[in-house]
């Protein structure tokens, strides 16, 4: 019962950060249509990498959790009793660093999106 919790929850985080991550390459595609300097498409070009690192990494977590999870009961006894458990402490500690390292992302990537708002702003208003 531990487990199933403990999974589910980090389920449940891998998916949040799937669907954020879904949004910010959606606002990125927005920002890359207007007209933005050189420096900015390099900005943007290394956050669609990063976004698309992410996509990977959540995916192999899932991977992992699901490869833990539904091995078969005989394998798990096989090995030695605390393997299942240091091995998902381990997929649990990727998830709080993955999530920590996209909450990141987002921050920056919301402080560039905001850059390109104001300058358009700037931009407009001086016309």
């Amino acid at each position: 019962m531990y487990y199933q919790k403990k999974v589910i929850n980090g389920l449940c985080q891998l998916d949040y950060i799937r669907q954020q991550n879904v949004q910010l390459k959606d606002q990125l595609s927005v920002l890359l249509q207007l007209e933005i300097s050189s420096l900015q498409i390099q900005a943007a070009e290394r956050f669609h990498q990063k976004f698309i690192e992410n996509d990977q990494i959540v995916e192999l977590l899932r991977y992992e959790i699901n490869t833990l999870f539904i091995q078969p009961k005989r394998y798990q006894k096989v090995t030695k009793g605390d393997s299942v458990h240091k091995k998902f402490q381990m997929i649990h500690s990727d998830i709080q660093n993955i999530k920590k390292e996209f909450l990141q992302l987002k921050a920056h990537f919301c402080h560039f999106k905001s850059t390109i708002d104001t300058a358009r702003h700037l931009g407009s208003s001086l016309r």
